[in-house]
């Protein structure tokens, strides 16, 4: 089950990022024209981008439900909790790829020029503003924290779809489960 984690993890973390980039990448390339056009301020129309996402649990939530039936399917003897395992291992690997993606978005949009005037001229004092050095890895630790928030979500879904594995393949049986080995 280790290299079987390990793997899911893996395939989770480049599924889970390449969604969420197709999914925010128009954003990452919008931000600057919005920034520049103050369309990020207030209520405007804009602001739609930042509503909830479901397409990231989702696709979570069916990576989590495949690995688990796949590791129900190795022929291991030992079947309590393995859909769970397999739906944590794909929600780590969601969280990760999440993580990585948001921030290296983030720190894209934090390296535009009119990005970092606009956020240096949203301080009123000069002396406090930020140097044009320090926006872009600042952009990138917001990034990685809204990524851990979204990938929250993310692990939640698999662990719910891991945990659906359970009930359906081992019969909604608790305790020590156990079946010979194929």
């Amino acid at each position: 089950m280790q290299r079987f984690g390990w793997f899911t993890a893996l395939v989770s973390a480049v599924v889970m990022g390449t969604v969420a980039f197709l999914n925010y990448s128009a954003l990452v390339i919008a931000a600057p024209t919005l920034i520049a056009n103050s369309s990020l301020a207030g209520g405007s129309p804009s602001a739609s981008w930042a509503s909830p996402n479901w397409p990231l649990p989702l696709a979570t939530l069916i990576i989590a439900l495949v690995s688990g039936w796949l590791a129900y399917q190795q022929g291991t003897t030992e079947v309590r909790g393995l859909g769970l395992r397999a739906g944590a291992w794909a929600g780590f690997g969601a969280l990760v790829g999440i993580t990585v993606v948001f921030a290296a978005m983030l720190f894209a949009i934090g390296s535009d020029p009119g990005v970092q005037e606009f956020v240096r001229a949203s301080e009123p004092h000069p002396e406090a503003r930020l140097p044009y050095a320090a926006i872009a890895p600042l952009a990138a630790g917001v990034g990685a924290l809204l990524g851990l928030v979204t990938g929250f979500f993310s692990l939640l879904a698999a662990l719910i779809g891991g945990l659906l594995v359970d009930l359906f393949l081992a019969g909604g049986r608790t305790g020590d489960i156990s079946r010979p080995a194929h």
